[in-house]
C-alpha cells in the first residue's frame, strides 16, 4: 500500500462533513480532523454518525459522560443550537432539570465531543496548527433562493466569513497560519451583485499572505448526474508555495443520468 500524505484539517461551518468525505475519498491522504466548527444541532449529530459511527446504542453505552449539568454548560458555552434569525440561544440547562428520556443532551454532547467541535465561530480566537482550513460559509444571503443581503460583516449569516479572516489574523500573530485554505459556495457568490464583495474579501486574504484561484464547477461535468453549480476556491501562502500553474479539473461525462439513479 502506498504511503498516504498526512493532512491535518480544520473545518469551519462544517455541516455534515462533505469536504472531509471528499478528501478521504481521494485515497491520497491520512487525514486528521483537528477541529470542526458548527452550531446546528442536527448537523453535529449527523457528522458524528457519518464520520464516527455514532448510534443510539453508542449513546446509551458510553461510559465517560460528565454530569448532565456540566454537559449542558459546555454546549451552552459553545452556543450550540443558537438561532441566528431570532438571536436566541438554545436552553440546554432546561434539559438538566426536566425529563430527557431520549437522552438528547447526551446525544448532542457525545456528538460534539467526537467531532472535536468548537461551536460558535464568533467565539473562537484561533485554531491549532493545521495543513488545511476549509470555510464554506453560509450561503443564506447569497443564494437566489435567499434574502440576497450579501456578505455584511457582523450583520448577515453570509457575513460570518469575516470571522475566518479574524481568526486567521490571530493565527498569523501566532505564526501558525494554515498553508492552504479551501472554500465552496453557491455560484451566486460570483454573480454581478456579489462578485465585488468576493473580490474585496479576497483582498483581505491577500493581505494575510494568500493567493487564490477560483472557478465555477458544475456537478454534471464531474460525473454527478445533477445540474448543480458551485464556486470552489483554493488559497495558498505565497511565501511557501506556488500554485500559479494549478488548473481545475476538466469537465467529463460518465454517461450516467438522473433517471439511471432513480430507476436503479
Amino acid at each position: 500500500m502506498e504511503n498516504k500524505i498526512p493532512l491535518r484539517v480544520v473545518t469551519t461551518f462544517s455541516g455534515i462533513g462533505f469536504q472531509e468525505m471528499g478528501i478521504r475519498n481521494t485515497g491520497l491522504f491520512d487525514m486528521e480532523v483537528v477541529n470542526t466548527c458548527e452550531l446546528d444541532i442536527y448537523a453535529i449529530i449527523s457528522y458524528a454518525a457519518i464520520h464516527h459511527g455514532l448510534t443510539k446504542k453508542m449513546v446509551k453505552t458510553y461510559l465517560l459522560y460528565p454530569d448532565r449539568y456540566t454537559m449542558a454548560k459546555e454546549l451552552k458555552k459553545k452556543r450550540i443550537g443558537y438561532d441566528f434569525v431570532n438571536n436566541k440561544e438554545y436552553d440546554w440547562l432546561n434539559l438538566v432539570v426536566n425529563a430527557d428520556t431520549n437522552m438528547f443532551l447526551e446525544t448532542v454532547w457525545l456528538a460534539d465531543h467526537l467531532n472535536k467541535n468548537v461551536g460558535d465561530i464568533s467565539t473562537v480566537h484561533d485554531f491549532p496548527e493545521c495543513d488545511l482550513l476549509t470555510f464554506s460559509f453560509p450561503c443564506t444571503d447569497l443564494s437566489l433562493a435567499g434574502r440576497q443581503a450579501g456578505m455584511v460583516k457582523g450583520e448577515t449569516r453570509s457575513g460570518l466569513v469575516y470571522e475566518v479572516i479574524r481568526i486567521l489574523q490571530n493565527m498569523k500573530e501566532l505564526n501558525v497560519l494554515p498553508p492552504f485554505l479551501l472554500m465552496e459556495n453557491v455560484d451566486a457568490l460570483v454573480n454581478k451583485k456579489n462578485l465585488p464583495q468576493f473580490e474585496l474579501l479576497n483582498e483581505e486574504f491577500a493581505e494575510l499572505g494568500y493567493d487564490c484561484k477560483w472557478n465555477v464547477i458544475n456537478g454534471k461535468n464531474c460525473g454527478v448526474p445533477q445540474n448543480r453549480k458551485r464556486v470552489f476556491a483554493i488559497y495558498w501562502l505565497r511565501d511557501k508555495y506556488d500554485l500559479s500553474t494549478f488548473e481545475f479539473p476538466k469537465p467529463y461525462d460518465t454517461g450516467i443520468r438522473l433517471k439511471d439513479i432513480l430507476q436503479s
